[in-house]
């Protein structure tokens, strides 16, 4: 599927060429040097990210050139001591440390590193000459290597690298020195091709002849070497991964690069792109088709999450009520918890990362669980466990697993929000559950059934001699009863942040929810007033009913704890 983006990708560049990548080119922090072709020092520029926009034409000129000269990686040197970091003998890379410093080399080992560069890239059939299949990749190569302006670099770098260093020691810069000799840009994609074409593969070892066309394994992307033996296809005749032609590594080595101008996160292309327009990193209107991939960018742009979206539906438009009618303290006395309305998944997204991960979902799509911090064990295990799904219906537009996602850990989550966080929290993370669970599948009547029951035990608790009709009734009125009772708390007990709770959420039949609220009863009664009749009311209704089904209903004892009380008109907070 990635070779129909590549192939979009390189009718693009055919159009645009390294503008693709440039346009959104970063220099690494350090110090820049242009030496004209009198050999004198025209440019010298520090960057870092705050100044990387001043004097646009001379950032430019570097950034092409840089581009050109920049190493594939750190395996595939041009200096085998890795000293040297640039490919071409137009330019000379070296991190800052090696010359300033108390990390600084010896200025003769430098020159040594130096002479040897030059060296290689006078002649680099040396590098080659042990690896028959580099070799081969190398001689492919025609344009011949113009000895006169190398040997005028090499003598000008041996001659002044010594004053060039000594300026250096006055100046504030970081990471590197990188210095340009102002030749031909030509020169530059001449001498990028001769270091590129060896290189592109990810090791030449893997290399085949398949009518008579050199095949080997992509570099981007792919770590295969003899530690990680596991991604060979051990069951297969070409036990390698992916074979692409030597003919196409640079345009993907190019989109890659394309890739690494990105932002990290997520990427949608849409079919027809021409990867300047048609290019998003969220989508939040509309209903059209894309390639989508999922970034983290690193030393390279590593392709997290890839799939072909036929149809992306960015409107959700979920609506969440107040259904427990619940209330919170605000400036003007009290107030019931809004409306809210989520039109896109964008939206939803962020409102479920808040509400119910504590804003742990969207960093931790694809974390390594032992890299995942700042939150609870258990509502860590959630996160593992359901965040593919929810990425899926989030990022892709898919609607097929997030019902059962709902269905099966809304309420675990509830509990969680109780447990380790607020009262409050709850209350929006529940009002959140019935939202979902009611407008996506598989409990459309629950609002309709908290407002019933509400209305109904309302009017039930202030008669005398009433009973529960079913169990919803039964097991929210046990909710509201707890409720009351751990209100009559001593003040230093409500500082535990509704720990106190954690034994009835822990309750998974009735004879147990029994026996604590008998318990709890017991504990506080001397805080209870005789006539409080519609609690009274409510406990005999509750020890006079017998469930049918035993198992705690754990939806509707959460909606009755977090529900505004219906014992008296205006809960005491």
């Amino acid at each position: 599927m990635l070779q129909e983006l590549v192939s979009l990708f390189e009718k693009a560049y055919k159009v645009k060429g390294d503008s693709l990548i440039l346009d959104s080119y970063k220099l690494k922090t350090g110090v820049y040097i242009r030496i004209n072709k009198e050999g004198k020092i025209e440019q010298q520029k520090i960057y870092d990210k705050k100044n990387e926009n001043n004097h646009y034409d001379t950032y430019q000129w570097f950034c092409k050139r840089d581009y050109l000269s920049d190493l594939l990686d750190m395996n595939k040197p041009i200096d085998p001591k890795k000293k040297i970091h640039s490919n071409n003998y137009m330019t000379l890379f070296f991190k800052k440390d090696i010359v300033i410093g108390d990390k600084k080399i010896n200025y003769s080992k430098l020159e040594e590193r130096i002479l040897e560069y030059y060296d290689i890239l006078s002649d680099p059939q040396k590098k080659y000459k042990k690896d028959k299949k580099s070799l081969d990749l190398y001689n492919s190569i025609t344009e011949p290597i113009n000895e006169e302006n190398l040997t005028w670099c090499k003598e000008y770098v041996l001659k002044n690298l010594p004053n060039i260093i000594s300026s250096l020691g006055k100046m504030d810069f970081n990471n590197y020195v990188k210095i340009f000799f102002d030749l031909p840009i030509e020169d530059y994609e001449i001498e990028s091709k001769r270091y590129l074409v060896p290189n592109l593969f990810n090791s030449n070892k893997y290399n085949k002849v398949i009518d008579n066309d050199i095949y080997g394994l992509t570099n981007n992307n792919m770590g295969l070497n003899a530690k990680k033996p596991y991604l060979e296809h051990k069951t297969m005749v070409n036990n390698l991964p992916c074979l692409i032609k030597s003919s196409d590594t640079l345009i993907h080595k190019k989109f890659f690069d394309w890739l690494g101008t990105r932002k990290q996160g997520c990427l949608y292309i849409k079919y027809d792109s021409d990867f300047i327009k048609g290019i998003k990193e969220k989508v939040t209107k509309g209903q059209e088709s894309y390639y989508f991939l999922y970034l983290e960018q690193g030393k390279e742009a590593e392709i997290k999450n890839f799939d072909i979206i036929p149809v992306f539906r960015s409107n959700v438009n979920l609506e969440i009520y107040n259904y427990l009618r619940a209330e919170y303290k605000a400036e003007e006395g009290r107030e019931e918890y809004p409306y809210i309305k989520q039109d896109t998944r964008i939206g939803l997204e962020d409102y479920i990362d808040e509400i119910w991960f504590d804003k742990r979902l969207k960093p931790n799509y694809f974390q390594d669980p032992k890299n995942i911090k700042k939150i609870g064990q258990d509502l860590k295990n959630i996160i593992i466990t359901t965040r593919q799904a929810l990425f899926n219906y989030f990022k892709l537009s898919d609607d097929n697993s997030i019902k059962n996602i709902i269905a099966k850990y809304g309420i675990k989550i509830v509990m969680l929000q109780l447990r380790d966080n607020s009262r409050s929290k709850a209350i929006k993370a529940y009002n959140l559950y019935v939202a979902l669970v009611s407008q996506m599948g598989g409990k459309e009547n629950m609002p309709g059934i908290l407002n019933e029951t509400m209305d109904t035990l309302y009017s039930k608790i202030r008669e005398n001699h009433a009973d529960c009709d079913d169990d919803k009734q039964y097991y929210f009125l046990a909710g509201q009863v707890v409720r009351y009772l751990l209100q009559k708390t001593k003040a230093k007990d409500k500082n535990q942040n509704h720990d106190v709770v954690n034994t009835y959420l822990e309750c998974k039949n009735d004879k147990r929810l029994k026996n604590e609220i008998r318990y709890t009863f017991v504990k506080y009664n001397h805080e209870l007033r005789m006539r409080d009749i519609s609690f009274n009311n409510a406990l005999a209704m509750i020890q006079s009913y017998n469930p049918e089904n035993t198992k705690v209903d754990m939806d509707m004892f959460l909606a009755g704890y977090l529900a505004s009380s219906i014992l008296y008109k205006k809960e005491n907070e």
